[in-house]
């Protein structure tokens, strides 16, 4: 039998807690849609993350719900799926579901782990608790600044000010 002191206790979990909290927002670092966050919106964001675990062949997505969560793969892979057609396939580091956090739309696809996966979620009111109000715009901006980052005509050619200004 072995005891442990309440006070242990919790600093045992109060360690544990900022050891995983860490971990995720490392995650977060090499996720391109958040690229763009600065440190304190990064922490925020992590926060509020929630991890899941999916058995292999489990529909995470259904065609046609209702949606308000951001799945953002940790391990494992997933096939987006539209009737039997598959889309594409989605690994460790990539996402789904992120129109579902900035707009109300149905899911456009089915999603179904091809393995055991691991996802981190995020819903749309924990990402504004995170980012404030204009949670949309900042998402929208680092979806904007990822897609100039990766052309290779606009890559390099504007400073941060620039992109701004093109944004609004």
């Amino acid at each position: 039998l072995y005891v442990i002191d309440g006070e242990s206790f919790r600093d045992l979990q109060k360690r544990n807690n900022e050891m995983l909290l860490k971990e995720r927002f490392n995650f977060l670092n090499t996720i391109s849609i958040f690229e763009c966050l600065d440190k304190i919106s990064k922490y925020n964001v992590a926060q509020k993350l929630t991890k899941k675990e999916f058995p292999q062949r489990h529909k995470i997505i259904s065609r046609g719900d209702n949606g308000d969560k951001l799945y953002i793969i940790k391990e494992g892979l997933v096939s987006c799926r539209i009737d039997v057609q598959e889309i594409r396939k989605l690994g460790a580091g990539e996402y789904f579901g992120q129109n579902a956090i900035l707009i109300d739309v149905k899911r456009g696809a089915d999603i179904i782990a091809l393995q055991k996966t691991v996802c981190y979620e995020l819903s749309r009111d924990d990402l504004k608790d995170a980012l404030s109000d204009n949670y949309i715009d900042v998402i929208l901006f680092c979806f904007f600044k990822n897609c100039v980052d990766n052309n290779e005509y606009l890559k390099g050619t504007l400073i941060e000010s620039s992109l701004h200004e093109i944004f609004q």
